[in-house]
């Protein structure tokens, strides 16, 4: 919000209390704050947590009565091969944080060309990349049918982790064909 906290209420939308801290919201360095996510329970703490993402790949992690621990960057090491694989400027591209349904210890994060699959005990290093192209989606910047990830979220249904994933298409100047596509993240 506007004075650089996060707003914490209950269940029933009541206002509980305000954390804030200009110094994490106002640092150019992270980019804009673009998503975030609250997870009640999780399975390495009974600590209500949420974590912020920001633009530039830096998850801010805090909990509900009242602290912030310091950014942690998603890509805190130089490794080209995601700049490869993802296609996309890391570093001016993330855009969605979303909870794990079936695990709670698991966080997704997407930029505009992939789905990062990330430890909430260690996010330094991604678990895995999701496979979108088992599903159709192509984020090859080379490819006539590049598509580009607008947003995601996931839902648990028989205990496996549903993923649906919407996009729009980028190359040949159709940009306003827009898709939701569904796949199941084992």
């Amino acid at each position: 919000n506007g004075h650089n906290s996060v707003k914490v209420f209950d269940l029933d939308f009541n206002f509980i209390r305000e954390i804030s801290s200009p110094s994490l919201f106002k640092n150019p360095n992270y980019g804009e704050l673009v998503s975030i996510t609250v997870d009640k329970y999780n399975d390495t703490s009974d600590i209500i947590t949420g974590y912020i993402l920001s633009s530039k790949g830096k998850i801010i992690k805090y909990n509900v009565e009242g602290s912030f621990e310091p950014p942690t960057s998603l890509y805190s090491f130089y490794d080209t091969r995601i700049n490869l694989l993802s296609a996309t400027d890391l570093s001016t591209s993330f855009n969605k944080i979303v909870n794990s349904k079936i695990n709670r210890n698991i966080l997704y994060v997407s930029n505009a060309g992939r789905i990062y699959k990330y430890y909430k005990t260690n996010l330094k290093t991604y678990i895995a990349e999701l496979d979108l192209s088992d599903v159709g989606i192509s984020t090859d910047p080379t490819s006539n049918n590049r598509q580009e990830i607008l947003s995601f979220d996931t839902t648990a249904y028989n205990n496996k982790e549903y993923i649906a994933v919407t996009t729009k298409l980028t190359a040949n100047d159709n940009i306003n064909q827009v898709s939701t596509h569904v796949f199941v993240d084992d």
